[in-house]
């Protein structure tokens, strides 16, 4: 990535940095250069609205379907008709409700791994069994809280009354904060919820006809009202909206329920700048980028007894020999280093370089709860980038670098363990 800042009145610094709309067109403030496709390293998950159990379904950039699971969940008419999805890091949260017509959620909101399996955990939704449902859900990974709306408004009809959204504690569900965002016309339940990358607001259609999305100030407090508009809202050409999330480039990108995945790029009023087609009629979608930790993080988190989901979770200690794991023979004046020592390398000198992101390369692909890009998330891939360098040729080393030190610049899913 180049370093090709912009300078803006309104620097957006989040986990992927994203757009500003002003005056109905978008300005972009981001530390890299734009992409105009999906972003490679990306995967884009949806779930499923069907009436039956709904699948939830991986892509990567490329258009690929990776991998597709329907969760092991139980509605009161044993339906799961997929609604919410976001991904906090690590796993995934989704929300359902009944397909029965009254399309009531099931009280809860459901925490599963990426690849499947049986629900981690649950946590109760704002409404209980039967009640209004969650329709779309988000992460905010500046304050590790969950955010919903609700799919059906506070009337109990799909024409008119608030849709309202909520902050909740991913531990117990607790509201952290809430407001209503007026639906004014029909359209259907709620399936379009967006944190956007700045951490002060986010963009629903709430349930209207699926041609606008309108911008919204994030509550501050329990039970706030009405949510502030802040006058933004684009109507995108040709495409409808209806799941929505922001990629790791800052681009929107949408699925309308049905049929194809819209890259909406950093101008969402203009056609799509790429597309690609999906088997299934997706609700919600969440954007997962590559995941990993710094040198300095897993020099610092060494203690076994404090950090049991760092370096225990992994192949390797901390006194491991550096030379042995990477199959290698280091310059002499280097001695004989111990992963540690090599995470604690002093200096700018390229085999300092390499040896903290050699070792920090390592950890993360071993490290279970960490999915780096595809082709560094494996030990063995690292082990032979490292191994295949000559430790007297200067460009060797730096090609290593480049290889290996973007890898362990992207979010840290276990900094908060």
């Amino acid at each position: 990535m180049t370093n090709d800042k912009q300078t803006t009145s309104n620097v957006i610094s989040a986990m992927i940095l994203g757009a500003v709309l002003l005056t109905g067109t978008f300005t972009i403030a981001l530390p890299f250069q734009q992409s105009y496709a999906f972003t490679s390293g990306d995967s884009i998950f949806g779930i499923e609205t069907t009436f039956g159990v709904g699948y939830i379904q991986e892509y990567n950039a490329t258009g690929s379907l990776v991998n597709e699971f329907q969760p092991n969940c139980v509605n009161p008419d044993n339906q799961c008709n997929g609604r919410g999805l976001a991904f906090d890091g690590v796993d995934l949260w989704y929300s359902v409700v009944n397909g029965t017509g009254a399309y009531t959620g099931d009280g809860l909101i459901h925490k599963i791994a990426r690849t499947g399996g049986a629900d981690i955990t649950t946590i109760p939704d704002p409404y209980g069994p039967n009640g209004r449902g969650i329709g779309a859900l988000d992460f905010d990974f500046n304050t590790h809280s969950l955010w919903a709306i609700s799919y059906i408004p506070d009337n109990g009809v799909f024409t008119t009354g608030n849709q309202t959204v909520f902050q909740l504690n991913p531990a117990d569900g607790t509201v952290l904060a809430s407001c209503d965002v007026e639906k004014t016309t029909g359209g259907a339940g709620t399936e379009t919820l967006a944190l956007d990358p700045n951490g002060t607001t986010f963009w629903t259609n709430a349930g209207e006809p699926e041609d606008f999305v309108d911008e919204y100030e994030l509550p501050n407090a329990v039970n706030q009202g009405q949510c502030v508009a802040t006058g933004n809202s684009f109507n995108p050409t040709s495409v409808l909206i209806g799941g929505l999330d922001f990629d790791s480039s800052g681009s929107f990108i949408n699925t309308p329920v049905g049929g194809f995945m819209y890259d909406l790029g950093s101008d969402p009023t203009a056609a799509p700048v790429d597309s690609f087609t999906i088997t299934r009629a997706l609700e919600d979608i969440t954007i997962v980028p590559p995941t990993g930790c710094s040198p300095g993080f897993w020099k610092t988190h060494t203690d076994a007894t404090k950090y049991p989901n760092a370096w225990p979770s992994t192949s390797y200690a901390p006194g491991d020999d550096f030379e042995t794991v990477f199959t290698t023979d280091l310059p002499a004046q280097y001695g004989t280093p111990t992963l540690e020592d090599a995470l604690n390398a002093h200096g700018g000198n390229k085999v300092s370089q390499l040896l903290r992101f050699a070792t920090a390369t390592l950890l993360n692909a071993d490290q279970p709860d960490i999915q780096p890009e595809e082709d560094y998330d494996e030990a063995a891939e690292i082990i032979a980038i490292v191994s295949a360098v000559d430790w007297e040729d200067k460009d060797s080393i730096k090609s290593a670098i480049e290889q290996l030190a973007p890898q362990t610049d992207f979010l840290c899913p276990i900094s908060g363990q």
